[in-house]
């Protein structure tokens, strides 16, 4: 976490940090609800690790698609760009597009400099694309993984919110252990800077339980190895099922790689000023 001599005193001061599991749970929460809160969506396996390499690589943006349909439309829309997602893991192929294989998958490793650079990324995905279009009526809306968790906090602490509410996409509906790991850490690192002093007004900072359980499980998997512990989940245990997948699993678990923070405007993610 970068150090900071001032203070944020004449904006709004961040007061809670709450999670919600899922699209399933985001769908119950009217829009008022987000007034004042940054949404951080969390989608470690695969798709926010996926649009941080995106971005990093030199992709003008990275539009989050709800389905192939509209993956599909928006390929219209923006001539030159790339198609890119998957279903159950893997690369949408033209058995599902009526005859149109998408360029790239869901694999982080995929999204090299010379395939992405100068283009734009439409990306559809299982989970994390349909969290990040469910965030309706919130301030700022963030893509966030373990590759770019510190500049995500340092992000919310520059641009403060009176909420933050952590999403973790989970998988099918289902809670995803690994999106839990990312959530703690985002939360940690924000609990983190209150107690350090740097930020006024933050001694009144209040999380839900949901939030300190991901603080708790993110801390153990800290001193055991986020890697083993990400290959214990669901989603680690069905990527590594695939030999030409399996290395995502220790991919996502790279820290602070990504020196940027990414937000959602308009539609579409992009490198945050």
């Amino acid at each position: 976490m970068e150090n900071h001599d001032h203070t944020f005193s004449a904006k709004p001061l961040l007061q809670r940090i709450d999670l919600l599991f899922g699209p399933i749970e985001i769908e119950h929460v009217k829009p008022s609800q987000m007034e004042e809160t940054t949404c951080v969506v969390i989608d470690v396996l695969r798709f926010t690790t996926t649009a941080a390499m995106a971005l990093a690589n030199g992709a003008r943006a990275v539009i989050p698609a709800k389905s192939i349909e509209d993956a599909l439309a928006l390929h219209q829309k923006y001539p030159g760009s790339l198609l890119a997602g998957e279903r159950g893991g893997s690369k949408i192929g033209s058995e599902l597009t009526g005859g149109r294989d998408f360029d790239l998958g869901n694999s982080p490793r995929e999204f090299t400099r010379s395939a992405v650079e100068g283009r734009v990324v439409i990306s559809t995905t299982t989970n994390g694309t349909i969290a990040l279009n469910a965030c309706k009526g919130a301030v700022n809306v963030m893509a966030a993984s373990f590759l770019n968790a510190v500049a995500t906090v340092s992000w919310i602490l520059k641009h403060p919110t009176e909420r933050v509410c952590l999403i973790c996409s989970g998988t099918h509906g289902e809670n995803s252990y690994e999106d839990m790991l990312g959530a703690g850490a985002v939360a940690s690192m924000l609990i983190r800077s209150r107690s350090s002093g740097l930020y006024k007004g933050m001694q009144h900072i209040s999380y839900s339980d949901s939030v300190l359980a991901c603080c708790m499980l993110y801390q153990q998997a800290c001193r055991q190895g986020l890697k083993e512990h990400f290959a214990l989940s669901r989603n680690g245990k069905n990527l590594g099922s695939f030999p030409h997948l399996a290395e995502d699993v220790p991919y996502a678990a790279r820290t602070d790689t990504c020196r940027f923070a990414i937000l959602m405007k308009e539609g579409q993610l992009r490198i945050a000023e």
